[in-house]
This record gives structure tokens, C-alpha cells and sequence, in this order.
């Protein structure tokens, strides 16, 4: 109401919760003799000074509609439901709308009010208004963005952010003596306004398993990169996508430790750009003289055969592997393997660690038996989708009961995994250990002479050439 044909987006995931809920508070607050009309079912709210209110849901939002909105402010209801491809979207879109006034008595006020660089008209103040429930993941957007304490350590120094458990005095007193008998995890999500860490995670990736290039020293990171350089033992592992983007992960096994310490992820792209960027990235990460060097772990979807070239079946291991049509770096990719149980014990086992590993900067123990080197300045070609993906893994939600939520054992097939794969893929592969040596058959056994006949026959088929 302060500025004449300002403009300002009110948005939720879904359209039903935007009207039941999120414009049934608005109005709640909002003066009656403030709005001019209200069309419901259209999602406009006019003002008497020429303002205007969008009521947009987002399960419908695609890129060519989000370019349309040119708007002053932003407001996104329960955000943890939004994806953050859509936010990106639309919070690019704010401060677009040129035509909201700054009245006459604000500028008479504040001779400095700021003004556009190249035009010189008044600007109005833009928002971007965020609110959600706090999220059991860290790497949601809004943890990401927003928190103090965001794993990427990079909140907004624009914003600011306000935590508040439920208000006793806003509700009826039997409904918060209702609440307080639920779930203790409930209680603290939803009426304490606290982070919590889902009964669901697959993983939990404690600070310890993450190494920041940037915070440390320089002595040690040289004889980090020596060590993987010169004594580790390399492994590439990829995970193709077709459609879904396309992963692969550098991990040294060194001192009974694993460092996953570079990450290739890119969408969209064929097969020979895939084969130069991980060719190039592995000269950056390891020097030209260890290419010959890795242990190279693919998908095992990638060895079916799905196609006829040349007279023969194709497989897209083979596309990698192709000299002849693509000039690229050829790839020679071997199958892992992907028992899911299996490896995400395995995995959760190195994350908690032991006496016998030693952290491999600290040198302290115990400690992870795995890590992630995250990408820095120092270290561009890090992890980022290895770590945000595997800290969030769900098991599949199965029912709630008085806010105590029940999993299958199943992943949640929602979750982005491509980068995940290949963290268990290697897991997988690294768990293999040694084959038991063959067993002789004791002498005079059924086992012993069926053992002796065959070789008797195959010297003699031998003989008879």
C-alpha cells in the first residue's frame, strides 16, 4: 500500500494448500478497505492504489511461464515443497516491475532515496520472503541459501532469517496439550521449530568425513596431492545417464582410507564430450602419468545390450570404449556391482569409522574410514552432488502414526541418485576382498577320482590332438 502498482507474487507448491491456507491467512491480516476485487479463481487481488497480488502454484511452473512474471516482491509459502529449480526461476524475476511509484513524501523525506543508475526514477524496495517448516535435509535449498550454518558455507549476507516455535497464546489450549503428546521428533520439527534429522536418512555424513580444501594448510595439502598422486590407488567410477545427468567420482584408496576427491556431473551431453571432460579433468587431478593407472568401475546397465551397429549388438560401454567413429579419449569401463543393501551397510559403516583408520589430515583416530573432498577455490573439480546426494538418501516413507513416521527399506525413488551410485558403486567394488582359495578334494573321495578322470581325459584328448 506504500507504493502505487507495486507488484508481489504469493506462491506454494500446491494450488488447493495456496487457497485453503496461504490466502485465507493473507487475508486474515490484510485490511479489508485496502482491496479493490478478488478473482479466486484467476489468482489476482487488485488494490485501491493500483497494486496487485499473484496467487501462483508451482506444480504446474515450467521456465516459459516463470519468464512471464515481472514482479517487485516475492513470497513463497512452505518452501521445502518447492523444487529449487523453480525458486531460481522465479526469484530471477523479482525487481523486474519498473512501473511501482515511490511517493512524493518518501522522496521529500529521504533526498537520497536510491534511484535507478542509467534512468534516474525512484526505486522501490524488492523482496524475496521465504517460509517453511525447518527440513530434516541439510542440503535443501533453503538450509543451503539461508542458514548460518549452511553446509556450503555460503548463506546470503542480504538476509536474514527468523526461527519461532508455535505460539501457546495464538491457540486453543487443549490443541497444544494434543500436540505435545505426539512424537518427540514431531514436536521438535513442528511446534519447536528445530532441525532434525529424519528417521529415514539412509546416511548421515558427520563434519568429520568432509575436507575443505580452502581451510587447510598449505604443507598439508601438497603432501595430500602427493600422496594421492604418487602411492594411492585411483579408481573412476561413472554412472551414465541418458536423459538424467551423467556422474563420475576419483577416489584414492590409501592407508585403508577412501578420498573421493573429484566429481564430473553434467546433463544433456553425449557420449564423446563425456570421454574428453573426464580424460582432461583426470590430467588436472592425478598428471598426465597415472591415466594408465585407474581402476575403472562403470554402471552395469551400461553393458546390456540394447542396440545393432555394424552387424553386431552395442552396448553404451561400448560407445565408450568406440576409436573408430569418436576421436575422443576412449573409456574402458568394467562392471560394478550393484547390491543396494549390501553397499549402503557398507557405506554407513565407513562413515562411523574406527581405531583403525586415521584421519588423513588431522592424523587423528579414530576417525571415517571415507571422505569427501569438497570443491573449493583451491579444489574447483571437488564433490558437491556426491555429498549433497548421499547426506540426502530417504528410505520410502510408508504411513505415520501420531506423528511417528514408519520406512520401508526401500530408497525413496524422488531422491536424485546419480552421483550416490557411484559412491556405492566403488563401495561395492572396494568390498569385493579377496577370492577364498580353491579347495583339493581329500584323496579317495568321490570328489578326488571325478577330479582325476577329467584331467586323465583332457591329456588325452590332448595327445590325440
Amino acid at each position: 500500500m506504500t507504493f502505487p502498482n507495486y507488484r508481489v507474487a504469493a506462491c506454494r507448491q500446491v494450488y488447493k494448500n495456496l487457497r485453503a491456507s496461504t490466502m485465507q491467512t493473507f487475508f486474515k491480516i490484510c485490511p479489508a478497505e485496502f482491496v479493490n476485487t478478488h478473482d479466486e479463481n484467476f489468482g489476482l487481488t487488485t488494490f485501491i492504489n493500483g497494486s496487485r497480488v499473484y496467487w501462483l502454484h508451482l506444480d504446474q511452473m515450467d521456465e516459459a511461464t516463470a519468464k512471464g512474471f515481472e514482479i517487485n516482491a516475492l513470497l513463497i509459502d512452505q518452501a521445502e515443497e518447492v523444487e529449487e529449480a523453480i525458486f531460481l526461476l522465479m526469484d530471477a524475476r523479482v525487481g523486474r516491475w519498473d512501473k511501482a511509484e515511490v511517493p512524493d513524501y518518501l522522496l521529500k523525506q529521504f533526498p537520497n532515496w536510491p534511484r535507478h543508475p542509467k534512468w534516474g526514477y525512484p526505486l522501490v524496495p524488492n523482496y524475496v520472503d521465504i517460509l517453511d517448516n525447518p527440513s530434516d535435509d541439510e542440503f535443501h535449498w533453503v538450509s543451503r541459501y539461508f542458514d548460518a550454518d549452511s553446509v556450503e558455507r555460503k548463506p546470503l549476507s542480504t538476509h536474514f532469517s527468523i526461527v519461532r516455535k508455535t505460539d501457546d497464546d495464538l491457540n486453543d489450549a487443549a490443541t497444544i496439550g494434543q500436540i505435545l503428546t505426539r512424537d518427540q521428533s514431531w514436536i521438535d520439527k513442528y511446534y519447536l521449530g528445530l532441525k532434525v534429522i529424519s528417521g529415514g536418512a539412509v546416511h548421515s555424513i558427520q563434519k568429520s568425513s568432509r575436507i575443505n580444501p580452502d581451510e587447510i594448510e598449505e604443507e598439508q595439502w601438497t603432501a595430500l596431492l602427493k600422496i594421492i598422486r604418487e602411492k594411492a590407488s585411483l579408481y573412476r567410477i561413472l554412472d551414465h545417464g541418458e536423459t538424467a545427468p551423467t556422474c563420475c567420482l576419483w577416489v584414492a584408496c590409501f592407508n585403508g582410507i577412501h578420498l573421493i576427491f573429484g566429481e564430473y556431473y553434467q546433463p544433456n551431453d553425449v557420449i564423446s564430450n563425456h570421454r574428453q571432460h573426464i580424460h582432461d579433468i583426470s590430467v588436472i587431478l592425478c598428471d598426465e602419468k597415472n591415466l594408465d593407472n585407474f581402476n575403472d568401475y562403470a554402471d552395469p546397465q551400461i553393458f546390456k545390450k540394447t542396440g545393432q551397429k555394424n552387424g553386431g549388438h552395442w552396448t553404451t560401454a561400448n560407445e565408450y570404449a568406440d576409436t573408430e567413429e569418436i576421436l575422443s579419449p576412449p573409456l574402458y569401463w568394467a562392471p560394478a556391482d550393484n547390491n543396494e543393501l549390501a553397499t549402503r551397510n557398507r557405506i554407513n559403516e565407513l562413515l562411523r569409522g574406527g581405531g583403525k583408520f586415521v584421519n588423513p589430515i588431522t592424523k587423528e583416530s579414530p576417525a571415517p574410514g571415507i571422505y569427501f573432498l569438497e570443491s573449493g577455490e583451491r579444489w574447483p573439480y571437488g564433490c558437491h552432488q556426491a555429498l549433497i546426494e548421499t547426506t540426502r538418501q530417504r528410505k520410502l516413507l510408508l504411513g505415520e502414526v501420531n506423528g511417528k513416521k514408519f520406512y520401508s527399506e526401500d530408497r525413496d525413488p524422488k531422491v536424485p541418485d546419480h552421483a550416490y551410485d557411484c559412491v556405492r558403486y566403488y563401495v561395492a567394488v572396494h568390498g569385493v576382498g579377496m577370492k577364498e582359495p580353491e579347495k583339493t578334494p581329500p584323496r579317495r573321495s568321490f570328489a578326488y577320482f571325478n577330479r582325476i578322470h577329467k584331467l586323465r581325459t583332457a591329456v588325452d584328448n590332448f595327445r590325440q590332438g
